[in-house]
């Protein structure tokens, strides 16, 4: 997970608060109660990130095309062998056998420049702040205390209190959610 919103995971899940002992911390401020669903991804209608301003959240609610900006972007190896098994090459290779086999045929490794787009918060991931505010696990007053390992005292000792992932790691429904090693078996 990403520490704000966005990320690359493929399937999130849903979690039930099952009750409030160990499930939810002990700031006051949150959206969940006992016997609530948490969705691990913004839904249509959500208020947005509790960090931004309304305005900043309506802002950044969609994805947008920046003007004038284009990006480039290096083609995936399922492109590739497309584009390979189009010129008659079929191949199982790995990507950087199959790269070659592009490079032979005068195939371009990375896409001419699509435009560029500034990802919005709707429908994707919500991210550890979210999360955890939702669980009452963090101060929303002084949200610059927490990063993702957490920050370091005068001696350098982490502060276990700020590490997102610590905290995420202490969730009661996040230790009982089946690992894909259990879910698979």
């Amino acid at each position: 997970m990403s520490k704000s919103y966005g990320g690359k995971q493929k399937s999130l899940w849903v979690t039930l608060i099952k009750k409030e002992c160990r499930y939810l911390g002990k700031f006051s401020e949150h959206t969940l109660k006992p016997s609530d669903m948490q969705y691990m991804v913004f839904q249509t209608g959500d208020e947005g990130p509790f960090w931004m301003s309304k305005q900043k959240r309506e802002d950044t609610r969609k994805d947008v095309l920046v003007d004038n900006q284009t990006v480039k972007r290096k083609f995936k190896m399922e492109e590739l062998t497309e584009k390979l098994k189009e010129q008659g090459v079929i191949t199982t290779e790995n990507i950087n056998k199959i790269k070659k086999l592009c490079i032979e045929c005068g195939i371009a490794l990375e896409s001419n420049e699509e435009p560029k787009i500034q990802p919005g918060w709707e429908q994707k991931p919500t991210g550890m702040l979210l999360v955890l505010w939702e669980h009452r696990f963090i101060n929303s007053t002084n949200l610059k205390q927490y990063t993702i390992d957490g920050t370091k005292d005068v001696y350098g000792v982490i502060q276990v209190e700020t590490s997102l992932k610590y905290l995420l790691s202490n969730c009661k429904d996040f230790k009982e959610e089946e690992s894909l090693l259990q879910a698979m078996g």
